[in-house]
């Protein structure tokens, strides 16, 4: 169960990063 928390908790993180990845690059092509 302690697995799957932090999977899910991973994925957060990884999609959090994942939108802020445009912004990220669309600054550095600016």
């Amino acid at each position: 169960i302690d697995q799957v928390c932090n999977a899910s908790n991973l994925v957060e993180a990884i999609s959090k990063i994942v939108d802020h990845v445009p912004r990220l690059t669309a600054g550095l092509r600016i």
